[in-house]
C-alpha cells in the first residue's frame, strides 16, 4: 500500500527499503565488528530488519498519516514523511535499534565457516 501512496512500482519501494537496509548496515558496521557485507548478506539481519521496518515505519506511517493519504495524493511529501520514520531506526548519528542476539549468531556463524575451511 505504501508503495501505491508513493507513487512506486513494488519494485521500485523495495528497492528503496532495500537501500534503506544497506544504509543500517553500513551504520551498524561502524560500531561493530563486522563489515557492512557481512550484515547486509546475513538473512537473519535481513529478516529483523523488514520487521523493524513495518513495525517502526510502515505500520506507523500508515496509522499517523490515514487522515491524510485519503485526502492527498502527494507522494513527494509523503515520500518526505515517510523519511522522518526512519529516523526512528537510524540517522546521520548512527544506528538507534540492533539486535544483540543476531549480531551473537552472525559471530557463532563466522567462526563456523572459519572452522570449516581449516
Amino acid at each position: 500500500m505504501i508503495h501505491e501512496i508513493l507513487h512506486f512500482s513494488y519494485p521500485q519501494y523495495d528497492g528503496f527499503r532495500d537501500a534503506c537496509f544497506y544504509e543500517y548496515c553500513q551504520q551498524l558496521s561502524q560500531v561493530t565488528a563486522f563489515t557492512a557485507r557481512e550484515l547486509y548478506g546475513n538473512d537473519l539481519m535481513l529478516n529483523y530488519f523488514q520487521d523493524m521496518w513495518l513495525a517502526h515505519v510502515e505500520k506507523q506511517f500508515l496509522h499517523d498519516n490515514k487522515d491524510l493519504i485519503v485526502r492527498l495524493d502527494e507522494p513527494d511529501h509523503f515520500l518526505n514523511v515517510l523519511e522522518t520514520y526512519i529516523d526512528a531506526i537510524y540517522d546521520e548519528k548512527g544506528v538507534k535499534m540492533y539486535p544483540s542476539a543476531i549480531l551473537n549468531e552472525i559471530k557463532k556463524q563466522k567462526k563456523y565457516e572459519k572452522k570449516k575451511l581449516v
